[in-house]
């Protein structure tokens, strides 16, 4: 058993500090040196250095399990007593040392059992031998001293010279260092100083934890007392923590590796961790470095080079670490102000962070915009739990308080007393007991709490008024959704809607309730059972289901009608239809006077050849065209086939064959249309320059003879064209 804690606990309320007082003295986080005195965690051996330097013991007195401190009592001065007193020692033959005292002299710790004196006796007049053993070094469970060291005699250690404490008390605790000490700090030595394996306890970290459908508590015995329906015994069996969000829940176990219930989220890797955190669909772990673990959702687990961190929180999509300074680490989009700092612990919720300082306070930061209730309410909180609508704060004197706009929640706890840890999902908030006795109010449809701490039994077998039966369902359909609507039951809270086989199981605080189209099948029937129930299960039993059976028909969105449909005809006679494109649609068929000329996919314009083989087009004629928008998706209907009248504005085109002959007697013929042409515009063959211009006009098939103008090397002999 290691005793450090209680030895940490005794040093330090005998010394009249507060946990942050030493905290701050042995410069340390609070956090950490609550984990000293909690037996979550043990200091490193320099660590336990300053430890024993700060209040004056060896640091073999420590951590010697074998070592108990015994308290003398103040004698009575004279003028040897205020300078000096004499200190018995086991060893050394029976020889006293002497050691000055100040002249405050209060109650002195020294160390061991001496030889005749009994429990309650005094050594040299002054000494009053007290075996802490006797004394508990936790406020709410008894340690259990092991027999094989009862049997043991307790070793003496020699005290360093001591100085006043805040409260003018003197201590001294005499002893001895043996061979088993040597022992000790080896074990110390590999377990901090070369970073062996974790070795987790339990402690009032993930105690108890509340899900959708079932509470776990881990009992002071260290047996998981869980209620409710859907819980995995075989996974969470020896954990010393555990932690829920809806249906599933982690699990750490002494050796500080992670168990699951969630088969998709996988820790079966992790080692060495000292505390853990389930999110809605990801999984995240302080290791004893302080680093983290994360799998599930990419963007809550984005946490690489997170560092010194010494608590870990997960909610829907979102992480958030405090270091041990206090300050904040967060991922998922949790926005955070730079200002939070000296956090001591925090509860997220699907719409806020909430956290708790050392001051007791506590404050909430807003997620997706959503609006969360005010907390100035909570002061002098030690611990905090957070619903869907409201925020618990577990007062240090045991009461619960809650900030919401729920006024039956707020008078539900008035009543609490005595509570130790508290717990919230949805609109459930449960508390247990410093005795182990569950508080509980909220929904508590699948029996997550019995409320076995107050005088009253539980709520849902004491009601004796049964909420109406639900009537008239109804069914109304869209292409995304299936609304389901009843009339409303007096007095009930929210409905419980489950449409089978589908699996679907919802609440609704409405009398209606909205279901994804895509979660049914087409032509498929279903048994839709609603059920009225409370908030007050003590005042209100659940209405008798009421159950109809519903065949899902899908319905289908017509697409709008392409607008603006419009074409246009090219020198070559293709006549190019164009439209606007319309919203959904993934493709497109073309009529002309009611047949498919053709389909375009996704773009809002189709070219038709003139001589295309289903239509062939004339110019100058009218024609009836339409254009049907489809889509790929079920959800949506071909829009209706509406031609509109457009002319196909297309002249048909003749042209001639004109044959030129040069004076060589090669012939050439070109194609032209109908007209009066130059003929230097036409001839290709030799430059303009060379040849007699005419004009010529073409009607018909013809044939021109073309003439050359008299080269330079013929003066005079210049031909005329005739």
């Amino acid at each position: 058993m290691n005793k450090l804690p209680g030895k940490l606990n005794l040093l330090r309320r005998n010394s009249g500090m507060s946990q942050s007082e030493i905290a701050q003295k042995l410069l340390v986080p609070v956090s950490e040196y609550m984990n000293w005195e909690n037996g979550n965690s043990i200091p490193n051996i320099e660590q336990l250095k300053v430890i024993a330097d700060t209040f004056h013991v060896d640091v073999s007195a420590l951590i010697d399990n074998t070592v108990a401190f015994v308290a003398p009592q103040p004698v009575e001065k004279t003028p040897e007593a205020e300078k000096s007193a004499t200190i018995p020692f086991v060893s050394n033959g029976g020889i006293n040392a002497t050691q000055e005292l100040s002249d405050t002299l209060g109650d002195t710790v020294v160390a061991g059992s001496i030889p005749g004196v009994q429990q309650g006796d005094t050594v040299d007049g002054g000494t009053k031998v007290m075996d802490t053993n006797a004394f508990s070094f936790n406020d709410d469970e008894e340690e259990e001293e092991d027999e094989e060291e009862e049997t043991k005699p307790k070793k003496m250690v020699k005290v360093k010279h001591a100085s006043p404490f805040q409260n003018k008390k003197t201590w001294y605790i005499l002893g001895g260092c043996g061979a088993a000490v040597v022992v000790v700090l080896l074990a110390v030595l590999l377990i901090n100083g070369f970073g062996g394996g974790s070795a987790n306890s339990l402690s009032d970290v993930n105690r108890l934890s509340l899900g959708s459908t079932y509470s776990v508590f881990i009992e002071n015995n260290g047996s998981i007392k869980a209620r409710g329906q859907g819980y995995n015994s075989t996974a969470l069996s020896g954990s010393v923590q555990v932690s829920t969000y809806s249906d599933w829940s982690l699990g750490l176990k002494e050796d500080g590796t992670v168990s699951s219930t969630n088969t998709s989220i996988n820790t079966s890797d992790w080692t060495d961790v000292k505390m853990i955190a389930a999110g809605n669909d990801h999984a995240a772990a302080v290791k004893e470095d302080g680093t983290v673990l994360c799998t599930g959702n990419s963007s809550a687990c984005e946490v690489d080079g997170w560092e010194n961190v010494s608590s870990i929180y997960a909610g829907n999509g979102v992480t958030v670490a405090l270091k041990e300074d206090g300050s904040f680490l967060s991922s998922g989009g949790v926005n955070i102000p730079t200002t939070a700092t000296g956090v001591k612990g925090v509860s997220i919720s699907d719409s806020g962070v909430y956290y708790i300082t050392t001051n007791g306070t506590v404050s909430g930061i807003s997620l997706n915009g959503s609006t969360i209730p005010a907390t100035s309410n909570l002061n002098n909180i030690s611990a905090i739990a957070a619903g869907s609508d409201f925020v618990a704060g577990l007062g240090k004197d045991g009461s619960v308080r809650v900030a919401t706009t729920n006024a039956e929640l707020s008078k539900a706890v008035e009543s609490w007393k005595n509570v130790k840890y508290i717990a919230a999902h949805g609109n459930t908030l449960i508390g247990m007991t410093r005795d182990g006795k569950m508080y509980g109010t909220g929904d508590n449809q699948y029996g997550q709490y019995e409320n076995t701490a107050g005088a009253e039994a539980s709520p849902s077998a004491s009601a004796d008024t049964k909420l109406d039966r639900v009537e008239n369902i109804s069914f109304s359909e869209t292409p995304d959704n299936v609304q389901i609507k009843w009339d409303e039951v007096e007095h009930a809270d929210y409905y419980e809607v489950t449409v089978e086989p589908a699996g679907i199981k919802n609440n609704s605080q409405s009398n209606s309730i909205s279901i994804p189209a895509d979660k049914l099948e087409d032509g498929t029937s279903y048994t839709v059972t609603v059920t009225a129930k409370s908030n007050n299960p003590d005042e209100y039993q659940d209405g008798d289901p009421s159950t109809v059976n519903y065949q899902y028909s899908r319905r289908q969105t017509q697409l709008a009608v392409p607008s603006e449909i419009s074409a246009t005809a090219d020198s070559g006679g293709a006549w190019t239809i164009s439209w606007m494109p319309v919203d959904n649609a993934s493709s497109y068929e073309v009529y002309i006077n009611g047949n498919v000329v053709g389909d375009s996919a996704g773009y809002p314009s189709l070219t038709v050849s003139k001589d295309n083989p289903v239509v062939p087009l004339t110019g100058g004629t009218t024609y009836n065209v339409a254009v049907v928008a489809k889509s790929n998706d079920e959800k949506y209907s071909d829009s209706e086939n509406q031609p509109v009248s457009l002319k196909y504005d297309y002249t048909e085109v003749e042209y001639h064959g004109v044959t030129l002959v040069y004076p060589d007697g090669q012939t050439e013929t070109v194609e032209l249309t109908a007209g009066t042409y130059q003929l230097s515009k036409i001839v290709t063959r030799y430059p303009a320059d060379q040849i007699v211009d005419q004009s010529i006009t073409v009607s018909d098939d013809m044939t021109v003879n073309v003439q050359l103008k008299t080269t330079p090397e013929s003066p005079g002999t210049e031909t005329q064209g005739e």
